[in-house]
Order: structure tokens, then C-alpha cells, then sequence
């Protein structure tokens, strides 16, 4: 017997069930009640509301799968070995693959997951809707699209490969629906059953058929369905209609009798409001109403305003209201944009939310580690793979030492068999006692990988591999260690995610079961058994039931079912959000899937279909609430585009001309409503305080909360006054903290007599035994930026610098390679006799040793970094022959290179004297010269295209040449000049030169390339001494002889006066020793220079610590020029 009840929402279907229930409870019989599987704790709980007790006797809440499996094992039946979805995904990859070149269409897809996860839906939906291979090829044969029919084809062969590979062997859990049904008309316990289903607004076609079996083997089965007919709004229960024709074609096909009737239930207490709502919401002319209350409608100005208005209201209710959470319920469509603003927004408040979700177990700590062990050891040990498994936490090492063992990885390129042995690169960075503790780490990994190397690679079924792969995850404690985890998550607080971890384990067991069963007696292969296992990983899902009994639910319109409810939370409702968009299918159109319908063949919902579900489940939560609808949409969105409102607002809207919507609570800046959650309020008691600095006026409220605050949680508060007075100014450091950190004992270890000497018995310092020593690049960088040098030479941050070529290696190798050529020359005095071969030799023998010595090899350690070496070779050789040719044309009467000076240096220290102490400036200089009268050339050694401006080092911006002329010189030595010579490997343009000119043409380029760059003195003497005689352009300097036999240039200020070099000498002592009094008192200023369109925070490596942000007071640019 079937009886079907039906009624509209206003009806309170649960208590019409239960009353029915106690009515006809005759001696040995039981109920059963069919329920949603997310609906049945809260059945329960209705279930025992309703009727008056406290245990359930003779009524048990069940789900249509668990009532199958106990018919199973009332008639002693276990089906063959299951495959759920996951192990369809797992078969289906291997399936699919390997018809890729049969398939019409979708050839090429087969190696992509989201394909095979659309056909395994499809081959679910068809199972559900009793849809075999033979009903598509039917299909695909009485088609008139080709498309269609070619389509169908490619999904029968699919179909038809899958259920040959289960055939015999495995039952697919779509299919034991039908056993479920085979064994009802012999159950004892189905006999002597009454049973109720409600909850549900549609059915597939098999469980339609298993309520048909059931209704024949029954005393009675009865239905509860949503519908109504006659009110207007008849189209929304078409669905209805059409699951109650088929319940009826189905049970009169069983020889059950069939009734139709309808329910006739206490009336639901509804706010006036909801009630309304409830009639007109679908109906076709909704009458209006004058009474909305219990409906509220809020227009934010954008998600996250949404959110926190949402959960305002929320704290409003459980705190002003004395709601429960279980009284309140949450639904919002927007699962990929809103859900993590929601769940932020409450956690603020201080309100606990548990989302009605499954959760990908794929990304989870144990299920990164197997894959990712899996793919180490399939890739040989690729870097990314192995610091994949060693990151999830099980491989040994804590984060410190992981962190360690990255950075070196990193660094040293570590790639494949590199990981199998021992790590010996690195000691001139780390020592040797660093670089052994960093080999004892690598070795720790590979004594986890080693045993299951072994077993990777030997000859062997996947039903082996797993069974030693499993027993050495067991082996190395994996299940204890994701227990810990699990048990650290409790602690902290995470219970729903100590929930997730502790299933992860036991699904990754039934993924390796469903493995063993598909494809255990096949050969195993290493790269296909971990793609099959990904796959199903990648797609398995964990349900966590609600931590405690009395929680706010957060759920999808569809997804929810929630019993007696106050107060309705509808957030996001914006136009194709609510109802949601049904979206293309990814395998058919619209038109399509309408045309397999008209002939017959279905196999799966259409989209009409699935436009009714919606429509029905909007029409049945927003008439749930007993009190309190709150419905909430967004005008922006994340990015501030547009949005516009549901029609579901609009309806709102028409039915309740009087109903407005209101503005979120940050728009409307009320602070009781802003006020809840610590997070929340501190958050919007500093947004307010804010707003007051800048002249807004403050609420009372505020102010309260400001001193409770400051009496309660004095840190926060305390916190919060420190961020109001922000204004990105650093304090200087404080004369104690300078000495620590910028002083020299003058017990240092690295002390010599003669530095304790340098300073004098009357300095200041001797008191306290320190001493300054700065190098002009690092007053320099002082200059640029103050902060920057703080955070470079005080806090000293670790480098994380590649062991690999890029151009601070390739400037090292050039600068090495210089100096050694150039002290070679000198000291074999053959400058002017050297030939063209010799000279290439002589770079050569040099490249080679110092590219084997500097950083441990870096330039020998692939055929990349090789490559680099031999361009440098030729690089340098072109660089070396310019700087021959600038000699021969010279007159130099000596040349020193790497010149030392300093405390312990060739040279003094150039000596600055400060009202706060003495700094001693030490370096080396690249290269010095002595020109025949005596005068001093520097010159400096760059990588890159350096130039030097006289403003630049007049301001402070540009010292380092300067400086080194001040320290070879002396107070009394007479500068040429200072000097770039840049290092690089010139380009020339051969565009449209004709063949016979191409060398002449790159001569002349070179020849402009490797001209000096800099200043010197406006006199014939020493330009004849620096660049000998030529005629026009001079090819050493960007000099030239003019028409009337004067020297003139095209660089401003290249050549300046004796008494003007003199100035310029005095400009740089002067803001020298201004700097190093900065530097001595503690200046950290974010204060960076800039000159012209250079600034230093362009490249600068600290711009993430320091937030330098002109719209910060104090934030602003030291100008040069």
C-alpha cells in the first residue's frame, strides 16, 4: 500500500508524520522513517520533540542506503567487491586512456581529470536513471544531430569498456540499489514495517522503484511531498506532479495499492510576514501585503560588508534575543567566493559556524604525503616532490630544519640522484660544522626513501606493491602521526578539521582497497599506479558531522534541511546566486539533453529539471522560519564590479511595498550593531578611532569601548594607540644600541695593534674600547636610504641567493678575472708588449681557475652555467683589450690594484671626526694610477652601465669614487681624475651597415663602449697623460679636439677646474662626515634618495619590511635632482 501525502509548507508536515505514527502503532510492528542522509540527526531530534519522549521506540530514522544494507544482511547477501565513485575514478582514468584514439569527440581529453570526472558523473546519473550502454548506443543510432550522435557514441564506448572491466568482478555502488530491491519482497522485517519517507522534493528513477517495491512488501509505505494546486502558483509544484505520477506508475506496476491525498496538518507558526511569504512568493500576481514583519532585506555594499552584516545580526539574536545556534540556520549559494568572507566574518564576532560541506581529503598532510612520495620516487627524486613529502611534517624533520634543508636546495640546485648523495657544496657559506648538520638532514630523507625505493622498483602486481607499500607507511608510523595531528588540531581548538584528518586515513585504506581490487593481479607501473591513485584522491570527499548539538548550520539552498527553525539566514542573494544558475552541462547542451528526453533515453536531470528543484527548495526554506527572515545581496562584487539583486528581491520587494531594504552595518556605521567578537571590535573600534583623528566625531559607545579596552586588554588597546600614531617615522637607535651594533672592541679578536692605535688617545671612544670602520659603499647606501642600511648591516638578514649564474656572479667573475690580468701585466710589465694571443691565453688560464675556485665551482656545475663561463671568457678578453689599449695610450707612471686602505691596509683609513664619536673609513680601491706628474686616476670596476654625476656626489648619492680618490691621495695629493670603467659585453647594431664596413663598425662601438666615465681635471697635461694623443674623438675618454685645437666634451661637468675638483673634494668631506654623524646617532630613517627617475627602492630587497608609501606623513623622497 502507498499512500501519498501531500501539502504546502504552511503545513507542519513533522507533526502530522509523528502524530500519524503514535495513532497507528499496533504490537509488533516498527516504524521506519526515510530521511535525507544530512537530515537525520536533526529527524531525531523532531522526531522525539514531536513525540513527547526522550528515546525512540519502535521508530528508527534511516536513510534509503542504510535500510538497502540491512536488507542485504537480512538475506545473508554481500555483494561482490564495491567501487564507489572514487574507485569509478580510479578505473575510468585508466579506461579512458586507453581509448583516447577511438573516441570522436572527446579524443585528447583523456589525461584530463575534469573529464574523467564529468563521465564518471554521467555514469552515475545514467546508473540512477537505469541508462546502459545499449539504451545510449540506441540513442546515438535514433539521432538526427551528428554531433549528438557522435557524442553518445564516445560515451557508449566508455560505458561499455567500464562495465566489461566490472563484469563478474565488481558491483558498482550505483548498482546495489537494484539488490536492495530484489531482496524487499523477502524481508521479514519489511513485512511487519510501516515506513515514512519525507524531506525529499524529487527522486532518481531506482529509488523511485525501490519505494514501489517497498510499498508492495509493507504494511503501508507513506510519502510526503510539497505540493499544492489551485493558489496561483501551481508551476512551482510541477515537479511534484511529476514524482507523483511516477510513484504511481511505479507502485501500480509492484500490485500496490495507491492513494492520494491531502495532509491536513496543524497549521506552521509563522511572523505575519513569512506567512505572506509563503502564498505569494510563486504566485503568478502575488496580492500585496501591508505586514512584513519577520522579513528583513539588507542591501550591501559589497561580500565582505554582506558577511559581517550577517553575522552582526547573528551575534544580535543569540545575545539580545537568547536564540540557541541550533535556532538559527545559514544558507548562501556562493560556495567559491562568499563562503571564506562568511566564515572570516563570524569568526571575528566570535560566533562558531559549521558548514554542511564535504571536504577534498586530497589536499590533507597524509594524502600530499603519499602522493608525493609516490611521485618522488617516480620522478628519480625530483627536488619539488621530495620537499612536498618532507613539508606535510611526517618525514621527521621540524620547520626549522625543513626550512634549513630548502634554502639549501634551493640554493645548490639540488636535483634527481643529487639527493642520493652526500651534500658537499656550500662550506665557504655555511662552514664546515653547517654544511655537515645540512648532509645529516638529506641523510635522515633518504633513509626514509631508501625502503620504499626498494620496493618501488621491483618486479611486482599493484596488489604487492600495495601490500609492502602499506606496511611500511605502518612501518614509519604514518596512522600514529596523523593521529597526533589530529589530536594537536583537538588542542588548538580545530575540531572539525581533527574530525577531517582522523577519516583521512582509514579513505586513503579504502582507496588502496578499491586499487587492489581493480587492478591488483596487473603488472605494477610505477607512473600509472600513481596517476590511478591521485585520481581518486583527488576526488574523494570527508563529511564531519556538527562537533557539538547546538550549532549554527551553514548550507546550499538544495543541500539544506533543517527542522523547526527561528531565524533564516539567506545571504548572497544576487541574480543568478539565488536561484542558482543550473550552468552547461560540460558534455551537452540544453538542446541536447532535451532532444536524448523526447526520444526516450534519459540519463540524467535536464536542465528544466533542475530549475524546479531550485524553485521548490527557495520556496520551502524561506517559508521554514518561524520568526525571522533575514535575506541579505551585494551590490559589488570582490572586484567592485557590479552586481545586481535575485529575483527573489524583487519578488520581496512587489509582495511588501512597504518593506525597504536597509544598508549593511558598516555602511550604516551604528556601533551596537559593530560591536561583538574581540576581533571584530578592536578591528572597528581602530577604524573609528581613525575616522576621529581625521576630524570625525567619535559615538559614546566607542569611547566605551575604548576604556573598557584599556583596563581589560591593555595589549590590544595599547596596540591600537600605537597604530593611530603611525606615521612610518623610525626613532633613531639610541647611542648604546649603535655602539652593539656598529662598533669594534678594540679586544676583537681580529684586533691588531695597529687598528687599537688608529685610534688616538684623545678620542672619545677610547673610554669605551670602540671603534667605527665604514666602507664608503656602505656610507653610500646609508645616504640612499637609512633604513635600508639598518636593515642590511644591523639586522642582517639571511640572503637567499641561488647557487646559480646570474649577474652578480658573472660581475664577480669579470672583477676577478681583471685584476688578475691587470696585476699580471704589471708586475710582468708587459702592458705595451703584450700580443692579442697572449692575452687570450693568459684570461683563459685565469677564467679557468678562478671559475673552478668561486663558489665552489658554480660556473662548472652544468652545461648552462659552462656556457656563461666561456661567454665570460670572451667578455673579458674584449674588456681587457680596451683596458691594454688605455694604457698604451697613457702615461702612467705606476698602477696598483685591489689598493687596500684602512686600519690594517696598504693606505690609512680615511678619518672622520663627529660630535658623536670617530668612524674610520676603510676599503679597497679596484685600480689606482700614478701619472707621470704625479697625480692620482681612480678607477672603479662596474658591471652595468654606471655613470657619475657631480650633484649626485655633491648630495651624497654617489660617494664611493670620491672617496677613494680622498684615500689614495691624501689631504695633499693632486687628482686626475675618478673614473667608471664599465664591464660588459657590448652589442652592436649591424642594421642596414653594408659587409665591407661591419668591423670598422664594431670597432668603433667597442671603442665608445669602454670609455671612461666620470670627472676630471680641465687640463691639457693630464688628459694627454690619461688619454695620449688623438685626433677628434678621444677612444679612452669622451673628450674631443675641437676646430681651434681646443679640447672640449659633450658631458656636462666631465671636465671642471683644479679650484673646482677642490670644491667638489671639500663638498664630499663635508656631507661625509654629516652622514657619518647620522650613523653614529642611530638614524634609521625610511628616507630614500632620488635622483631623477632612480630611486633605490626600485631593486631594493627590504621595500616588503619597510611599507614605504608616500600616502604615510613622513613618508616622502629625498630629492637630488
Amino acid at each position: 500500500m502507498l499512500k501519498i501525502y501531500r501539502s504546502r509548507e504552511d503545513t507542519d508536515k513533522e507533526k502530522f508524520i509523528y502524530k500519524a505514527i503514535t495513532a497507528a502503532k499496533p504490537c509488533g510492528t516498527g516504524t521506519l522513517v526515510i530521511v535525507p542522509d544530512q537530515y537525520t540527526l536533526d529527524a531525531e531530534k523532531r522526531a522525539m520533540n514531536c513525540m513527547n519522549t526522550d528515546v525512540l521506540l519502535d521508530v528508527e530514522i534511516t536513510t534509503f542506503s542504510r535500510l538497502g544494507s540491512r536488507l542485504l544482511r537480512e538475506a545473508g547477501k554481500q555483494p561482490a567487491a564495491v567501487i564507489d565513485k572514487y574507485g569509478r575514478q580510479m578505473l575510468l582514468t585508466g579506461i579512458i586512456s586507453g581509448l583516447d584514439g577511438e573516441l570522436e569527440v572527446f579524443g585528447g581529453l583523456s589525461q584530463k581529470g575534469a573529464f574523467i570526472e564529468t563521465v564518471n558523473d554521467f555514469i552515475s546519473q545514467a546508473k540512477q536513471y537505469s541508462c546502459g550502454p545499449e539504451e545510449l548506443a540506441a540513442a546515438a543510432a535514433g539521432g538526427s544531430d551528428g554531433m549528438l550522435s557522435m557524442k553518445l557514441r564516445d560515451l557508449q564506448r566508455i560505458y561499455a569498456e567500464y562495465e566489461k572491466a566490472t563484469e563478474g568482478c565488481y558491483t558498482d555502488s550505483e548498482d546495489i540499489i537494484d539488490m536492495y530491491i530484489s531482496m524487499t519482497a523477502g524481508s521479514a522485517f519489511i513485512a511487519s514495517s510501516r515506513i515514512w519517507i519525507y524531506g525529499f522534493d524529487s527522486f532518481t528513477p531506482k529509488n523511485v522503484a525501490f519505494i514501489a517495491a517497498l510499498s508492495a512488501a509493507a504494511i503501508e509505505t507513506d510519502v510526503y511531498l510539497t505540493y499544492d494546486e489551485g493558489s496561483g502558483d501551481d508551476e512551482l509544484f510541477t515537479l511534484t506532479g511529476i514524482v507523483t505520477k511516477a510513484l504511481i506508475e511505479a507502485a501500480n506496476g509492484a500490485g500496490a495499492d495507491v492513494s492520494v491525498c491531502r495532509a491536513s496538518g496543524e497549521p506552521c507558526v509563522r511572523a505575519p510576514g513569512i506567512r505572506t511569504l509563503e502564498k505569494e512568493l510563486y504566485r503568478i500576481s502575488p496580492e500585496p501585503a501591508d505586514d512584513c514583519s519577520g522579513i528583513t532585506v539588507v542591501r550591501a555594499a559589497n561580500m565582505y560588508n554582506e558577511a559581517q552584516s550577517a553575522a552582526s545580526y547573528v551575534l544580535h539574536l543569540l545575545r539580545d534575543e537568547g536564540y540557541r545556534m541550533s535556532d538559527i540556520v545559514l544558507i548562501c549559494n556562493d560556495q567559491d567566493h562568499r563562503m571564506s568572507m562568511i566564515s572570516r566574518a563570524f569568526e571575528e564576532y566570535g560566533i562558531g559556524i559549521f558548514g554542511d560541506f564535504k571536504r577534498p581529503i586530497a589536499a590533507s598532510k597524509a594524502a600530499v604525503f603519499i602522493v608525493a612520495l609516490l611521485e618522488a620516487l617516480g620522478s628519480g627524486c625530483a627536488t619539488n616532490d621530495v620537499m612536498r613529502v618532507i613539508k606535510t611534517g611526517f618525514a621527521g624533520l621540524d620547520a626549522d630544519e625543513t626550512d634549513m634543508l630548502e634554502n639549501y636546495v634551493t640554493k645548490y640546485r639540488i636535483k634527481g640522484s643529487m639527493w642520493k648523495k652526500p651534500f658537499v657544496r656550500g662550506a665557504f657559506e655555511y662552514g664546515e660544522e653547517g654544511l655537515q648538520r645540512i648532509e645529516a638532514l638529506r641523510s635522515r630523507v633518504m633513509e626514509l626513501f631508501s625502503p620504499f625505493e626498494n620496493v618501488y622498483e621491483r618486479k611486482q602486481t599493484c596488489g604487492e606493491f600495495l601490500r609492502s607499500f602499506y606496511e611500511l607507511l605502518v612501518k614509519i608510523g604514518l596512522p600514529e602521526k596523523i593521529a597526533g595531528t589530529a589530536q594537536a588540531q583537538e588542542a588548538g581548538g580545530f575540531v572539525d578539521m581533527a574530525e577531517e584528518t582522523m577519516q583521512v586515513w582509514s579513505m586513503i585504506m579504502d582507496a588502496f582497497s578499491q586499487m587492489a581490487q581493480i587492478m591488483g593481479s596487473e603488472p605494477f607501473r610505477g607512473a600509472q599506479f600513481t596517476e590511478m591513485l591521485l585520481s581518486g584522491l583527488t576526488h574523494m570527499e570527508v563529511g564531519v558531522i556538527p562537533p557539538t548539538a547546538d550549532d549554527i548550520m551553514l548550507g546550499t539552498i538544495q543541500r539544506t534541511r533543517s527542522a523547526a527553525v527561528k531565524a533564516l539566514i539567506v545571504i548572497g542573494a544576487n541574480e543568478g546566486m539565488l536561484p542558482l544558475d543550473a550552468g552547461e552541462s560540460p558534455l551537452f547542451s540544453s538542446e541536447e539533453l532535451e532532444a536524448v528526453q523526447a526520444v526516450g533515453s534519459p540519463f540524467g536531470k535536464t536542465d528544466d529539471i533542475r530549475i524546479m528543484e531550485e524553485q521548490l527548495a527557495i520556496y520551502r526554506n524561506l517559508s521554514k522560519p518561524s520568526e525571522h527572515l533575514w535575506i541579505s545581496y551585494s551590490v559589488r562584487d570582490e572586484e567592485g564590479a557590479e552586481l545586481r539583486p535575485s529575483e527573489i528581491i524583487d519578488r520581496l520587494l512587489t509582495i511588501f511595498p512597504d518593506l525597504t531594504p536597509i544598508d549593511d552595518v558598516v555602511s550604516q556605521g551604528i556601533p551596537e550593531f559593530m560591536i561583538g567578537g574581540r576581533v571584530n571590535t578592536v578591528r572597528q573600534y581602530t577604524v573609528a578611532m581613525r575616522r576621529a583623528k581625521k576630524g570625525g566625531k567619535i559615538a559614546p559607545e566607542w569611547k566605551a569601548v575604548g576604556e573598557w579596552l584599556s583596563e581589560n586588554d591593555s595589549e590590544a588597546y595599547g596596540g591600537i594607540r600605537r597604530a593611530l600614531d603611525f606615521d612610518n617615522r623610525q626613532r633613531p637607535l639610541g647611542s648604546d644600541l649603535v655602539r652593539k651594533l656598529f662598533g669594534r672592541g678594540a679586544d676583537d679578536a681580529d684586533s691588531s695593534a695597529s687598528d687599537r692605535d688608529a685610534v688616538r688617545a684623545d678620542d672619545p671612544q677610547r673610554d669605551t674600547n670602540i671603534r667605527y670602520e665604514f666602507s664608503p659603499s656602505r656610507i653610500e647606501a646609508f645616504s640612499r636610504c637609512p633604513f635600508s642600511h639598518f636593515v642590511s648591516y644591523a639586522l642582517r638578514p639571511d640572503e637567499q641567493r641561488e647557487y646559480t649564474i646570474a649577474g652578480r656572479e658573472i660581475g664577480d667573475l669579470y672583477h676577478l678575472v681583471l685584476m688578475r690580468i691587470s696585476e699580471r701585466l704589471t708586475k710582468e710589465r708587459t702592458w705595451k708588449t703584450v700580443t692579442t694571443d697572449e692575452l687570450k691565453a693568459h684570461i683563459s688560464e685565469v677564467i679557468e681557475e678562478e671559475a673552478e675556485q668561486y663558489r665552489d665551482g658554480v660556473f662548472t656545475y652544468t652545461n648552462g652555467d659552462k656556457y656563461w663561463k666561456a661567454r665570460a671568457q670572451s667578455t673579458c678578453f674584449y674588456v681587457c683589450t680596451a683596458l691594454v689599449s688605455h694604457v698604451r695610450r697613457g702615461a702612467i707612471k705606476s698602477a696598483d690594484f685591489e689598493v687596500p686602505f684602512g686600519p690594517s691596509g696598504k693606505l690609512p683609513p680615511i678619518r672622520v671626526e663627529t660630535g658623536s664619536g670617530t668612524v674610520l673609513i676603510k676599503g679597497k680601491i679596484d685600480r689606482v694610477d700614478t701619472l707621470r706628474d704625479d697625480r692620482i686616476k681612480i678607477i672603479d670596476y662596474k658591471t652595468g652601465n654606471e655613470k657619475f654625476d657631480r650633484t649626485e656626489a655633491e648630495k651624497g648619492y654617489r660617494l664611493q669614487l670620491m672617496l677613494y680618490l680622498n684615500a689614495a691621495a691624501g689631504e695633499d695629493g693632486k687628482p686626475a681624475g675618478v673614473f667608471y670603467f664599465n664591464i660588459a659585453d657590448p652589442n652592436t647594431d649591424l642594421t642596414g651597415v653594408e659587409p665591407d664596413k661591419i668591423s670598422s663598425t664594431i670597432s668603433k662601438n667597442m671603442e665608445n663602449f669602454f670609455k671612461l666615465n666620470g670627472i676630471m681635471v680641465d687640463s691639457a697635461d693630464v688628459i694627454k697623460e690619461i688619454a695620449g694623443d688623438f685626433e677628434g674623438r678621444s677612444p679612452v675618454i669622451p673628450v674631443r679636439t675641437n676646430v681651434d685645437g681646443r679640447i672640449g666634451t659633450d658631458i656636462r661637468d666631465f671636465l671642471i677646474s683644479e679650484d673646482e675638483f677642490a670644491e667638489l673634494r671639500s663638498s664630499i668631506n663635508s656631507v661625509t662626515q654629516s652622514l657619518c654623524l647620522e650613523m653614529l646617532d642611530g638614524r634609521i630613517d625610511i628616507r630614500p634618495k632620488k635622483s631623477g627617475m632612480s630611486k633605490p627602492c626600485t631593486y631594493c630587497r627590504y621595500k616588503g619590511i619597510c611599507m614605504f608609501n608616500t600616502a604615510f606623513a613622513g613618508c616622502t623622497y629625498d630629492v637630488v635632482k
